[in-house]
């Protein structure tokens, strides 16, 4: 039996899901998909890091799925405040962001699972049995990046999950304002953060601190 079909297999009890996704309709689906699925029970839905952090305690749930930029703060302290609240449910980050550096920076910050949302829905369900049983499940490309991470803290500037994400959004060519629109976030708020970022990694122009994602991105 392969892999896929032995995480399939139903156990004693069903696995107990919440859904944590600020689009109503792509939070909905998920929970009605995942809902059809044997051993899956949807046991709550948030919209928001307030009603999510308001659900959260133990035995809330067994596996939370939970979309990136939740409400426009910071996704590691929410993850890391959802962990302090409910140690023992199992969080597993299902976004639109690609994996990542930023991955790196959410499964430090105590996610025990991160996936796209560009995979299948098979790969889902396979990624919600795993977290569940394992207590773990990254990707291919998730487990090179930490495979190849730096052991040391100051083997390379210390971002955080925010600057990441508009490091990332940058080097794809989009405008501090239009990153602001994007995470829900005042335009100054962007500016902050890239300035923040040019000084950790000693970068003296945005032009600059592209040039180093893309690097740091080459040498992963």
């Amino acid at each position: 039996m392969t892999q896929a079909g032995r995480l399939a297999e139903p156990s004693a009890e069903p696995i107990e899901i919440f859904v944590a996704d600020d689009h109503e309709i792509v939070r909905s689906g998920i929970a009605a998909l995942l809902g059809q699925q044997p051993g899956f029970e949807i046991v709550g839905q948030a919209e928001t890091a307030e009603a999510l952090l308001t659900a959260a305690r133990p035995g809330a749930w067994d596996v939370l799925i939970l979309d990136l930029a939740l409400g426009g703060g910071s996704d590691v302290k929410l993850v890391r405040q959802i962990k302090e609240a409910h140690p023992f449910g199992r969080i597993l980050v299902y976004t639109a962001q690609r994996e990542g550096p930023l991955a790196l920076e959410i499964l430090r910050g105590g996610a025990d699972g991160y996936l796209s949302k560009t995979r299948s829905l098979d790969q889902l369900f396979f990624a919600v049995r795993a977290v569940h049983r394992e207590g773990r499940f990254v990707t291919a490309p998730i487990a090179e990046l930490l495979f190849r991470a730096p052991a040391t803290a100051d083997a390379e500037p210390a971002l955080t999950g925010r600057e990441l994400h508009v490091l990332e959004r940058l080097t794809r060519g989009e405008r501090p304002s239009e990153i602001g629109v994007a995470l829900g976030i005042q335009p100054s708020t962007i500016s902050s953060h890239l300035k923040a970022i040019r000084r950790k990694v000693g970068a003296a122009s945005n032009a600059e601190l592209i040039q180093y994602y893309l690097r740091m991105r080459e040498n992963l």
